[in-house]
């Protein structure tokens, strides 16, 4: 599922940061919160580096729920 990324939802909009599961060139996280076009990004492949503390659990729970229907990569 190397179409999608982590994006982190910006910190000074909101009390909490939190990386987002979003689709390549897109702004709307799974979770159906709409990120800045500038937010930090980071690759899917690199999720290990992230806290599971400091992902949205209901973007992880989606990105998990698409991997399963899709054969992807499910962590």
């Amino acid at each position: 599922m190397a179409e999608h990324q982590l994006s982190i939802h910006d910190p000074s909009v909101v009390d909490v940061a939190r990386w987002h599961v979003v689709r390549q060139d897109q702004h709307g996280a799974l979770c159906g919160r709409v990120l800045t076009p500038g937010s930090r990004k980071l690759s899917i492949a690199d999720a290990d580096e992230v806290s599971p503390e400091d992902v949205c659990p209901a973007c992880w729970a989606a990105y998990r729920e698409q991997g399963a229907r899709t054969g992807g990569t499910r962590r």
